[in-house]
């Protein structure tokens, strides 16, 4: 495994969730309850889809693949 700080998770253009580098608003998200959004979208929540995959979709609270529980540690 290799760890580089010039890469960030990343909301493309077509709303799926990447690793790239780090640069603007596409990489900044927050929690709202136990879902993740992203500030370029508001209304959508990090869903993971029919492959695996993570994107954006329509935020909905009784959708399972939009819940997630993170333990976080700073070091």
């Amino acid at each position: 495994m290799k760890f580089n700080h010039n890469n960030c998770i990343i909301v493309n253009d077509d709303l799926s969730i990447v690793l790239g580098n780090c640069s603007n608003n596409n990489t900044t998200f927050y929690r709202e309850g136990n879902n993740i959004k992203s500030q370029l979208y508001t209304d959508k929540c990090i869903t993971l889809d029919a492959n695996n995959g993570l994107v954006m979709s329509d935020c909905n609270e009784f959708d399972g693949t939009q819940i997630y529980f993170f333990n976080l540690y700073n070091n």
